[in-house]
């Protein structure tokens, strides 16, 4: 679970983590601001705006990876159903490939249904297949796509 003192390592690993998203695939987004969106993300879902939940994976203090969660709770009011979305996962670059991704998405699924959450999605960009990988590995399974569109003025 995220600590404060752990907050300055998940902006850092936020800033240079992606490279798939929608943010860096933006050609009207300058050079660097598809970095700073993420770390200014993961500063606000730390301190409570954009997430619910963030699980850290540290190793002497380094950060190694993060996953947010957000719970949906219109829909619990409206339907009683407690669900939840996985907004964010990142794995430091040099600790790729050791299981830390795949360890801390399912921490956080064990979590949620802890917390009575029932059901659980998670997106990711077509092109993003390390991340589809991991979705599929944490037993997700793919249930429709979209495309988005934008026209600049």
């Amino acid at each position: 679970m995220y600590k404060k003192d752990q907050l300055e390592g998940i902006v850092n690993l936020a800033s240079r983590a992606y490279q798939f998203d929608r943010f860096h695939t933006d050609s009207a987004l300058p050079p660097g601001a598809a970095d700073q969106i993420h770390a200014e993300w993961l500063r606000n879902s730390c301190e409570g705006g954009a997430a619910d939940v963030v699980i850290t994976a540290t190793r002497d203090k380094e950060v190694l990876g993060f996953v947010t969660v957000k719970i949906d709770c219109e829909m619990e009011r409206f339907s009683g159903v407690r669900l939840a979305t996985i907004v964010l996962v990142a794995t430091a670059e040099a600790a790729r490939g050791m299981g830390i991704g795949k360890a801390m998405t399912k921490f956080t699924l064990r979590r949620l249904a802890d917390r009575q959450v029932r059901g659980v999605r998670v997106g990711t960009q077509l092109r993003n297949i390390p991340a589809g990988r991991l979705y599929e590995s944490c037993g997700f399974r793919l249930i429709g796509s979209g495309l988005t569109f934008r026209k600049l003025l």
